[in-house]
């Protein structure tokens, strides 16, 4: 299987389209002002800047990278999030369950290799994708990020997967080695929350998602959620 090569081409567009239970959206400032119109607050976000790779530089390593477990070159794993994993996903164009590829599954570049303009973690297979798994009982409500793709086509597929793997939906949205588009998703409600989402190139490409952001309701949302599951289940 062939791994990483050479960068790719920018392409742009912006919209918003509802399908299932979610909502997608290629517009960030439209995307963080309907989270918090939803009553989410920001509560992550993962750039990959903890690596230690010199300037445009490529590294490959096992998957997964997971919070606070050294993974060279990340000495502390990732740091800016907590509670998801980010690693490869040998399942291609229909990666309905979690698949990593292990060892040698990702592929870390730093600032200056092949277009990249920060450090960013990739699939190290052109045929594998990316999961950012969020656990189950770790959901989020709306997750966002800067997709990225090399040596690939010009767009990334970007799937959501729910409680339980429940498939959700997905768009196609324009990618580039820089991270200049944006996509977000967010759940239509508190009945649904995002489990796992995944980044897949259907050009064969290296993918991934940099700068990658979570929002959860805030603690109020939370109680006002708990106390009326709770008044459902006296009834």
């Amino acid at each position: 299987m062939k791994k990483l090569g050479l960068s790719t081409l920018f392409v742009f567009f912006v919209a918003s389209v509802a399908t299932a239970d979610i909502t997608w959206y290629t517009d960030q400032a439209e995307f963080e002002a309907a989270a918090a119109a939803a009553g989410l607050v920001f509560f992550e976000l993962e750039t990959f800047e903890e690596s230690i790779l010199p300037p445009a530089s490529v590294l490959g390593f096992n998957d997964p990278l997971a919070p606070g477990v050294p993974n060279h070159p990340f000495p502390s794993g990732m740091t800016g999030c907590t509670d998801w994993i980010y690693q490869s996903n040998t399942l291609g164009a229909n990666p309905a369950q979690p698949s990593p590829q292990g060892v040698n599954g990702l592929a870390a570049a730093s600032v200056g290799f092949m277009g990249a303009t920060s450090d960013v973690v990739v699939s190290n297979y052109f045929v594998n994708g990316v999961d950012m798994d969020l656990y189950d009982g770790a959901e989020k409500w709306a997750v966002g990020m800067n997709p990225v793709t090399y040596v690939g086509g010009t767009t990334v597929q970007v799937r959501a997967y729910g409680v339980g793997e429940a498939y959700l939906g997905m768009t196609t949205v324009p990618a580039n080695a820089g991270g200049t588009t944006f996509v977000g998703v967010i759940a239509a409600d508190y009945g649904q929350r995002i489990g796992r989402v995944n980044v897949f190139d259907p050009g064969n490409g290296a993918e991934g998602g940099d700068n990658i952001q979570t929002w959860i309701p805030e603690p109020a949302s939370l109680a006002l959620l708990a106390l009326g599951g709770l008044l459902i289940r006296r009834r």
